[in-house]
């Protein structure tokens, strides 16, 4: 061999072997991050999400998930800026043969890198088991990637053309767990009034969340922002006033003909009962959410529901890599998917979970339905008391073994726990909840239990309000870059601390009068939107009656100044919503809708 031959095949091979390891770009032009920021797979921005229903089985288990067919590649291309690995559960409609294989590869200076070949997981096969398959994680290491800009694809092979994969669970973890970011419990019990919490009748009934709250903070000024659900669940997951995300609007209603149809508008769904028909808002999905903001900064999330309404309205679409609608179902079938969960998900990677227990709500039928067929609530509010209470027993109970087992998974000193209403209700004359804008329904319990060896313990009878949790779940998270539009303050940790007065908002009815209300010192003004009557009250005062406008406050000057703070509030928030274009274009089957809002009570032949 010639000596410029011998030049020539060493040059060669050297740029061969270059390509093969190398092929560097001279400068990433991807997603980078913030010092001390780590990234997430929302950063691949990909576009074509689900909720992929896994098994035919209720409770019914909702994934997060990328469908896709033969190939997806993800949109955009991230630079890794630290050691990451990629997990994800791969998944298939049927059981196929020749085995089927997911591959996963990695596009990285202009070369592709095959990183794994895995078996996906039939939708058959997880009839009989799906939490389990469930967790079947693949994770692949990115850590020889590190410095470099990816592409994310996969390829679905050995199948015959057309047949769906999915990639379910997706999640971009770094290899080194940041243990900083506190796991979160969110826990809602439905329609459970302040008094059965707070005060001799709760400690009575609450053995448990007595013994929960020696460890944490008390706001017994806590108010909700609805009167009714749906209205309530979207401020505090969104950390605005309901008229800002127009969330559970009744936008008509009028009486039920026989045999009608109805034809709603995208972003509504219809309930009827007692003779009239009501037409509500869904939820608007360009409002960021609580949970889409956690999941973008690393957090793994999950919602267990036994209110439909999460599912019906859109609120639970988005930002949740796991749902599970157990429909209306009492707390301890809520609790055995929330505990089957908690054995699937990865402790290093923080957690989050929203529990909503409908037990308090239902104390009419599951429970003084049941033992008292014949006596009707309206005509015996003392037993209609007592089933009430039963009701609230039973929940103490289920809360009480959540947190247990939540604490023994993750521990207690490294989460954050909130226990609160969504609103309270009326055991008398009216009755129920979502008709009034007493305090009996806004006066809330809100229960925290903050992350570290030494938790703040006190009671705090500051002026706070649901949407707070929004701000100080993410604040303690260390999340500090929040929306600029929010109204939700960080709850305040110290009763030493002298608070400022708020402006509080509550809106929306679920039927009778359309009502509003603007709450700031101890005075509540009162908008009755149907007829412009307006009511001032003192909330120091006890009802004469049955309700707070049994007693109003006299002064025109005062009843004027709250009324300006109302109008302006409409104003503010119509100019918001325009300028966001936050309307809700939610597509609301209205079959599902018959069947969850029957399950709730909202609809009655």
């Amino acid at each position: 061999m010639t000596e410029g031959f011998r030049r020539a095949w060493v040059i060669f091979v050297f740029l061969m072997f270059g390509m093969s390891i190398g092929c560097r770009q001279p400068e990433c032009s991807g997603t980078r991050t913030e010092p001390g920021n780590q990234l997430s797979f929302e950063d691949f921005r990909f576009d074509r999400w689900q909720l992929l229903r896994i098994g035919s089985k209720r409770p019914d288990l909702l994934v997060h998930s990328l469908p896709f067919r033969s190939t997806i590649e993800s949109p955009a291309s991230v630079y890794l800026d630290r050691d990451y690995h990629v997990e994800y559960v791969p998944l298939t409609t049927e059981d196929l043969p020749n085995g089927p294989i997911i591959e996963i590869r990695v596009v990285a200076d202009n070369c592709e890198h095959v990183l794994s070949r895995d078996a996906p997981v039939s939708l058959a096969a997880c009839e009989a088991n799906p939490y389990g398959n469930l967790g079947k994680t693949v994770r692949v290491d990115l850590s020889r990637f590190t410095g470099k800009t990816v592409n994310l694809r996969w390829e679905f092979k050995n199948v015959p053309p057309g047949i769906p994969a999915y990639i379910a669970r997706p999640g971009l973890k770094p290899v080194q767990p940041d243990f900083s970011k506190p796991h979160i419990l969110l826990i809602c019990s439905d329609a459970h009034r302040f008094d059965h919490v707070i005060g001799t009748t709760g400690e009575t009934l609450m053995p448990r969340i007595t013994s929960f709250r020696k460890s944490a903070v008390t706001y017994t000024g806590a108010a909700g922002n609805a009167s009714w659900t749906l209205p309530s669940i979207a401020s505090t997951l969104t950390g605005v006033f309901p008229r800002y995300h127009g969330t559970g609007q009744r936008v008509a209603t009028g009486a039920m003909q026989k045999g009608a149809r109805f034809s709603v508008d995208p972003g509504q769904f219809y309930a009827y009962w007692g003779g009239n028909y009501y037409i509500f808002t869904a939820f608007p999905r360009n409002l960021p959410t609580l949970t889409e903001i956690l999941r973008e900064n690393g957090y793994a999330t999950t919602m267990v529901l036994a209110n439909s309404l999460y599912t019906l309205s859109g609120l639970a679409g988005y930002g949740q890599d796991i749902v599970i609608d157990a429909g209306v179902m009492p707390g301890d079938v809520v609790n055995d998917s929330a505990l089957r969960i908690l054995q699937i998900v990865d402790p290093d990677t923080p957690q989050f979970m929203l529990v909503h227990y409908m037990d308090v709500h239902q104390y009419l039928s599951w429970y003084h339905e049941k033992k008292y067929p014949d006596f009707d609530p309206a005509q015996h509010s003392g037993k209609c008391r007592e089933s009430y209470e039963t009701a609230v027993a039973d929940s103490d109970r289920y809360i009480g073994d959540l947190i247990d087992a939540w604490t023994g998974r993750f521990g207690s000193g490294s989460s954050l726990i909130v226990v609160y209403a969504d609103h309270g209700e009326h055991l008398r004359a009216p009755g129920g909840h979502g008709n009034t804008m007493n305090e009996v329904l806004l006066h809330v319990p809100l229960i925290v239990r903050y992350p570290g060896t030494r938790q703040p313990v006190s009671t705090i009878d500051a002026p706070v309000s649901l949407i707070d949790i929004f701000p100080t779940v993410l604040s303690t998270a260390g999340i500090r870059d929040l929306p600029d539009y929010i109204h939700g303050e960080v709850l305040p940790v110290s009763a030493v601390l002298e608070h400022a007065e708020r402006t509080l908002f509550a809106d929306y009815q679920l039927y009778d009068d359309e009502l509003a209300s603007v709450r700031k010192g101890p005075f509540k003004y009162i908008k009755n939107l149907a007829d412009e009557a307006e009511t001032l009250v003192d909330t120091r005062l006890p009802p004469l009656e049955n309700t707070e406008t049994d007693r109003p406050v006299s002064g025109d000057d005062l009843k004027l100044h709250y009324g300006m703070m109302f109008s302006d509030y409409m104003e503010k928030a119509a100019g918001m919503r325009a300028e966001r274009n936050i309307v809700s274009e939610e597509i609301v089957d209205p079959g599902v809708s018959i069947e969850k809002l029957k399950a709730l009570g909202y609809i009655r032949e």
